[in-house]
């Protein structure tokens, strides 16, 4: 299982929009500057908060986020013509 760890310099950022819970998952600050209408300077100051407000949207900075699954492939079954 990989994590994006807090000392890793890579960032992810959960955006949340207050009025119709639609969510996104957003990984480049750039892309999130864009979207919620801020500069990529507002988003490194707050970088270190857990999660923030900007205007309509909550932002979460996930401290652990996972991006392999466990459950495996194909290879893990013994007879590659089981269906599934």
């Amino acid at each position: 299982m990989l994590y994006f760890e807090a000392q890793n310099r890579s960032k992810m950022y959960i955006l949340i929009n207050k009025t119709t819970n639609e969510s996104s998952i957003i990984k480049e600050k750039t892309t999130l500057s864009t979207v919620i209408g801020k500069s990529v300077s507002t988003i490194y100051r707050n970088r270190v908060l857990k999660m923030w407000e900007s205007g309509n949207f909550l932002i979460y900075n996930p401290q652990k986020v996972e991006i392999k699954s466990q459950r495996g492939g194909k290879k893990n079954f013994k007879d590659s013509n089981d269906v599934f």
